[in-house]
């Protein structure tokens, strides 16, 4: 499992809670703060800080990919939080959205004025006790604040956006060390050396000597102590200004509180440390901590008998918190492979071990719902940052969806469609009784099998949200977040224990995966979420590919014979009690198209391969045969579907063509009665009584199968289809269900209605029809 894929599960498990950022306003944001980067990193740093600056350009790899973007967003953080607390209303920098001040200059890189005192301690320049102005000139903006000219509310809204930027630094830096398994800085910045560098004085300048003696050759310890002596510095500078003791106070508190839970986590992650209940608490307080230090760096510029700024701590709980979950969701992957604490593995695995992937997905599912409370808008000043830094964090930018064609859809079309999707969406509020399935099944060992009946709704209920993902894209009355929450309960359905993915039965764990689950489940994935979310199905293919032999024949059970696993083995053993095994054309069918939705590239071999199996499969009709489906439509459909999308199969396309175009019945629809032997039983009609119910879905298939053969030359035909359709609609939207998956087993023949799957098919084809004689309209 990767981190791209997490991030995109993540997107949908906060999309399933109508989490939905401003992606405009989220690139305007971090287009600005890479300029404000720019102008931190080439012109503030060497004014003011020379020495942090010459340390900062001896970073290397991603510590110094990562420090200006830390340097950056601490820095609004700061000033967002100056501003919730009554400070000064001058702009933001990187806000794009903040009020402009005619009277600011307008060019931020200006040269800064080298004549300017500095902060940093090897100029000669006091910390604690200077309360002169030392405001980088490129930031300054008009003066509005208080008479006292020493006091200008540019330098504040400066020194404290810088405080809080150069502090989020630190951050970063000693993780980074401390990650690397580097443990000397952490172990010199002790409790008393923390409280000598925040003292000010000699003893902090001979503490940060000591410091960077301690360094030695890691450019990382040597910008980690040059940023701590900036930020201390500043600090200093800001209580010596306005003497806000209790803020200074509280400060210390949190500094040191937030050192003791960085050094219990790092030693949890190096072995080092005690693995104690306390570990989760400490986890989350490093995460989100620093957000309430930076409040209490911004309270430092206050007067001691100002109000106590409640909004401020109140804005800066909830962004530390947005921080902490948030970024170790984006690390779940990197601090699961690395045994580093993680907030959300703590919570999942207390007792440590590994996590199966459902186990992942649930914990994700978990983590997005606290998220998604803590993002939920409240008309408040950081509404609109504590989403971007959940979008950023989750790398909302890398969002993928494989939209079905836009369509303008007729009158007619649109009421059928939209009753078509209230039915769905009263199934799915029902808890989707009508695709539920119930098997029984031997069990056991050949010779010694009883009987068992289980029931799941996994392959029903992808094939209820492919169409429902069919009818958000024809603009239909379908939220995102009931895509998205019906996507999560795909992956959460995955098999805990092998590699193949989804089994038709989850409470059955040892009914192998099949390819057909599969195979529906990745395609909806792939519509939803691109490749990143797709890549859950990346193992299952691959096993499944594995048990082919090259031509494209991939069988319908996914047993890893390679692992060998008990369980494996288990399911080895199931398949000689149950049967069905070997390679089913419709089963191999539905798998190209997965592979096709989610990256013909990657997989052009396969599908290759794939379509010439399928060519070699087609019955001299021009149908093909279907193992686990009644009648022969289902099986064309599918198997049409790939040759009419993968070039050099004309002759074969053809020929489903004509034998769809030749079973059409005078009245639009196609006749689904199929005898065991094959015989495809054109003597019935008529849209009531079993015939009716079997017509439905034959008529779904025939038109679907159309659409994608040849839609131009069999647009009355599709026509035709669809009118049916229409008419054989039931009042609550839906249509009477028809005998879908069917098979042989040594005890008779199953034979399963679902009342979702009709409806979902009928609507996909009702769409379908549209699309093939409807005028386009722009993507929704």
């Amino acid at each position: 499992m990767s981190t791209r894929h997490v991030a995109a599960a993540a997107r949908t498990a906060l999309s399933a809670r109508g989490f939905r950022p401003d992606l405009a306003t989220l690139g305007r944001s971090v287009a600005a703060e890479v300029a404000r980067r720019e102008v931190l990193v080439d012109t503030v740093l060497p004014a003011r800080w020379p020495d942090l600056a010459r340390a900062w350009r001896q970073t290397t790899g991603p510590l110094a990919e990562r420090l200006p973007a830390m340097l950056a967003l601490g820095e609004r953080h700061a000033r967002l939080l100056h501003r919730i607390a009554g400070g000064t209303a001058d702009d933001d920098p990187t806000d794009p959205s903040a009020p402009t001040d005619p009277s600011a200059p307008t060019d931020t890189s200006a040269p800064t004025d080298t004549s300017a005192p500095t902060d940093d301690d090897s100029t000669g320049t006091s910390d604690s006790t200077d309360t002169s102005d030392t405001s980088d000139p490129s930031d300054s903006v008009a003066d509005d604040g208080p008479s006292d000219p020493s006091d200008r509310t540019d330098s504040v809204a400066t020194d404290v956006g810088l405080l809080g930027g150069l502090f989020n630094a630190t951050i970063a830096t000693i993780d980074t060390v401390g990650d690397a398994g580097d443990g000397r800085l952490l172990a010199a910045l002790t409790p008393e050396a923390l409280s000598t560098l925040l003292d000010g004085g000699t003893g902090r300048i001979a503490t940060l000597d000591g410091f960077r003696r301690r360094a030695y050759d890691h450019p990382s310890a040597r910008v980690a102590v040059e940023l701590m002596a900036a930020w201390t510095a500043l600090a200093g500078r800001l209580l010596a200004r306005y003497r806000n003791e209790p803020a200074w106070v509280l400060l210390r508190g949190t500094l040191h509180s937030l050192l003791k839970a960085q050094r219990t986590v790092t030693g949890a992650a190096a072995g080092t440390g005690p693995q104690v209940p306390g570990l989760l608490a400490a986890a989350r307080l490093k995460s989100a901590g620093p957000s309430t230090a930076i409040a209490q760096m911004v309270a430092l510029a206050r007067r001691p008998g100002d109000p106590p700024p409640e909004l401020l701590y109140r804005a800066a709980r909830r962004l530390g918190t947005v921080f902490c979950l948030a970024d170790d969701l984006a690390d779940l992957v990197d601090d699961a492979r690395a045994g580093r604490p993680n907030v959300h593995l703590l919570w999942a695995r207390p007792g440590g071990g590994r996590l199966s992937d459902p186990a992942v997905y649930a914990t994700i599912d978990r983590a997005a719902a606290e998220l998604g409370e803590v993002v939920r808008p409240t008309g408040g000043p950081d509404d609109e940052f504590a989403a971007e830094l959940v979008a950023r964090w989750l790398r909302w930018d890398d969002h993928q969806r494989n939209p079905a064609p836009p369509v303008l859809l007729a009158d007619g079309d649109d009421r059928a469609a939209r009753a078509a999707v209230t039915r769905l969406l009263a199934d799915r509020a029902a808890g989707h009784p009508g695709a539920r399935h119930a098997l029984t099944l031997p069990v056991g060992r050949v010779g010694a099998e009883r009987t068992e009946t289980h029931s799941d709704l996994l392959f029903a209920r992808a094939v209820a949200l492919d169409a429902l993902v069919d009818a958000y894209d024809a603009g239909l009355p379908v939220g995102p977040d009931v895509l998205c929450a019906e996507a999560i309960q795909l992956l959460l359905a995955k098999h805990p224990g092998v590699r193949g993915g989804w089994n038709y039965l989850g409470s059955l764990p040892e009914l192998p995966p099949d390819t057909d689950d599969l195979a529906q489940v990745m395609q909806v994935l792939a519509r939803l979420g691109g490749r990143p979310l797709a890549a859950a199905c990346d193992e299952a293919v691959r096993v499944a590919l594995d048990g082919g032999d090259g031509t494209g024949a991939v069988p319908t059970w996914i047993v890893d014979r390679r692992r060998g696993s008990a369980l494996d083995l288990a399911m080895a053993r199931f398949v000689e009690v149950v049967g069905g095994g070997g390679v089913h054309p419709e089963v191999v069918a539905n798998l190209l198209v997965a592979l096709s939705r989610t990256d013909p590239v990657r997989y052009a071999r396969v599908i290759a391969s794939g379509a010439r199996y399928l060519a070699g499969a087609q019955r001299a009709d021009g149908s093909w045969a279907s193992a686990w489906y009644a009648g022969p439509y289902y099986g064309t459909f599918r198997a049409a579907s790939v040759l009419a999308a993968v070039p050099g199969w004309p002759e074969q396309c053809a020929r489903a063509r004509d034998f769809l175009v030749a079973r059409q019945r005078p009245d639009g629809g196609w006749d689904g009665s199929k005898s065991r032997d094959g015989a495809d039983g054109r003597g019935s009609e008529g849209r009531d009584g079993d015939a009716g119910e079997r017509a439905s879905l034959a008529t779904a298939f025939g038109v679907l199968g159309l659409c994608a053969l040849d839609p131009v030359g069999c647009r009355d035909a599709i026509a035709a289809g669809a009118d049916w359709l229409r008419v054989a609609q039931q009042p609550d939207g839906g249509w009477p269900a028809g005998r879908w998956i069917e098979f042989p087993t040594r005890d008779g023949t199953v034979s399963y209605r679902s009342p979702t799957a009709t409806t979902a098919f009928c609507l996909q084809a009702l769409l379908a029809a549209a699309r093939a004689g409807g005028t386009p309209v722009g993507p929704r």
